[in-house]
Order: C-alpha cells, then sequence, then structure tokens
C-alpha cells in the first residue's frame, strides 16, 4: 500500500493518543485494534526503528504490532496495571508502568522492569532526545489535593534505568505537563500552569533535557508537538458571545521565543494533536482535521480520517 506511513502515523499514533476512545477509517487492510478486551483507555504509543509498534493504557498487557500497524496482537507486560507511557530510544522501548516503575524492552515482547524508589508514580509522559530519556509529569504534595499543593517535575536517564531529577516546580491550583516532545536537542514540555503569577506555558529545555526554563505563552496548551521546522502548541476551545469558536495557538523554531496564532475552522475540544507528512493533523470527539500551518484548519478525507467512538 502506497499511503501505509502516513495511514499508521494518523491511525495509530493519532488513535491511540486520543486516550484510547477512536477508531480510525483506514485503507483496506488495516483492522480495528479497540476494544481489546480488558485493556481500557489507550493512553500511549511508540514505534521502533524497524516498525514494531506498542500501544498501551489502563489494564493487563499492551498491543503490539510487528508490521507497522497491519495487524495487532495482544501481549503481557510486568505491571497488570498496563502502562501509564511509552517512548522508543536508543535501541528499547521505555515504558512506565502504572505502578511507577520503569520497564525496558528490546522487542516489546519482553520487558526487564528496572528498579526506581521511590516510584516514578508521577510520570505522565517519557520521550527520547537522541542522547537521553525525559520524563515529565507532576502530581500533588497532599492526598486528594484538586491541584492544591501541587507540583511539576522533569527527570532524565540516560539508559532507561538510572535516573536523575533534572527540575520541579511547585504549582499552585496550576496543570503539570501531560506531553513531552523533541527536536534537535530542544525539549519542550506542556502544559504548564500556576495561578500564583499567574503563568501559562511550558517547559523548555535547549540542551536535551538537562536544564529547564518556564516560558510564558498566554494560553494554556492543551496540546503541544514537534514539527518540522519546529513545535506547535494548541490551546483549549474558548466561545464568544455570538457563538464562534476560537483557540490560542502558538509556534516555535528553537521553543523559546514563541509567535502568537489563532487556530481557525477546529470545533469542540481537541483529543490530540501530531506532525505528519509535512502536516499537523489534530482529532476530537466530531472529527479530525488537518493544517499546514495551524492557522487554518479542512477536515481530513474520508481516506486519511480518524474518527472518536464516544
Amino acid at each position: 500500500m502506497a499511503k501505509q506511513p502516513r495511514a499508521i502515523g494518523l491511525g495509530v499514533a493519532v488513535m491511540v493518543l486520543s486516550a484510547g476512545l477512536a477508531w480510525a477509517e483506514l485503507p483496506q487492510g488495516f483492522t480495528r485494534v479497540w476494544p481489546p478486551a480488558g485493556l481500557t483507555d489507550l493512553r500511549c504509543v511508540a514505534v521502533a526503528a524497524d516498525g514494531t509498534v506498542v500501544a498501551g493504557g489502563a489494564g493487563p498487557g499492551v498491543l503490539l504490532s510487528s508490521d507497522g500497524g497491519a495487524t495487532w496482537e495482544r501481549r503481557a507486560v510486568p505491571d497488570a496495571g498496563g502502562l501509564r507511557t511509552v517512548a522508543w530510544g536508543d535501541g528499547s522501548f521505555l515504558a512506565i508502568g502504572a505502578n511507577g516503575k520503569p520497564m525496558t524492552s528490546t522487542d516489546g515482547v519482553h520487558w526487564t522492569v528496572q528498579d526506581a524508589d521511590p516510584a516514578m508514580d508521577w510520570v505522565e509522559t517519557v520521550a527520547w532526545t537522541g542522547e537521553r530519556f525525559v520524563a515529565a509529569g507532576g502530581g500533588c504534595g497532599v492526598p486528594d489535593c484538586e491541584g492544591f499543593p501541587g507540583y511539576a517535575r522533569v527527570d532524565v536517564s540516560d539508559d532507561g534505568r538510572e535516573w536523575r531529577p533534572a527540575g520541579r516546580w511547585d504549582l499552585y491550583y496550576g496543570m503539570w505537563p501531560e506531553e513531552v516532545v523533541s527536536r534537535a536537542g530542544v525539549v519542550v514540555a506542556g502544559p504548564y500552569e500556576t495561578d500564583d503569577l499567574p503563568l501559562e506555558g511550558v517547559l523548555v529545555s535547549t540542551d536535551g533535557g538537562e536544564t529547564w526554563q518556564v516560558v510564558s505563552l498566554g494560553f494554556v496548551p492543551r496540546q503541544v508537538t514537534a514539527t518540522g521546522g519546529g513545535f506547535f502548541a494548541l490551546g483549549r476551545a474558548r466561545i464568544d458571545n455570538r457563538g464562534r469558536v476560537h483557540r490560542g495557538a502558538a509556534s516555535s523554531t528553537d521553543g523559546r521565543t514563541w509567535t502568537a496564532l489563532e487556530a481557525s475552522g477546529l470545533p469542540g475540544e481537541i483529543e490530540d494533536l501530531t506532525w505528519t507528512d509535512g502536516e499537523l493533523v489534530a482529532v476530537g470527539a466530531s472529527g479530525s482535521w488537518k493544517s499546514a500551518d495551524g492557522v487554518h484548519w479542512a477536515p481530513l478525507t474520508d481516506e486519511h480520517r480518524v474518527c472518536m467512538d464516544l
């Protein structure tokens, strides 16, 4: 199939990252992989250099494809609670289990639990920068804190086994990162929000994750992705008194300086965002859209459309 790589980017990466609530209308030869028995709330996906795909979420096991997404099988992982996040880098998959323990695998079939004390149960997302793994997330300082007091945190690891802290920020009724992306040694994690300043933006590292700074965007980015020329952040929808939908967005070539944009043509809430085949692709409850510039969006054609099954 000539368009298989593009279809996989939409059908696997976007679908799985949309909290596992999506199914894809894909070219012939692709199969519906949701819902598998017992595995719920798919939330993460990673693709190896040879095209092996691992997708996981809450519940036992992972979904594994050894042919780039054409066929799938269920595989066990050591953590019965499933995966919080997964990434590919340095020749292996790195996953953080529901119990906060890192797990590594070279093939997605055989997994090794790595020691982490205390558990990394604050991690929301991991990424490979080309030199090291970066784990980002956060949590509450006390049980049932409902956002106060909270914290955002970033740790790094050269091999997925030994971890060291890279940054921690106290939050006052804020939001900690749920996504981390890397491009050319620059790492961006978001969202970052704290009400005591107030400040809404992202965490940025220009040295591959070792040191970090807070960069204000002027809005809370709900999705962040690396693009062919840098980075793109997308905010939540807001409706004016005439019923028109507005959505803050921003682009950056270096992660430090951002250009404010207004994304038009994206109704409702967007569940996830990615960059594939030279375009931004967004998927939400009411459909999926593409954009070359992040400002003007149009529905995807039926051939590559990704739909939400809520």
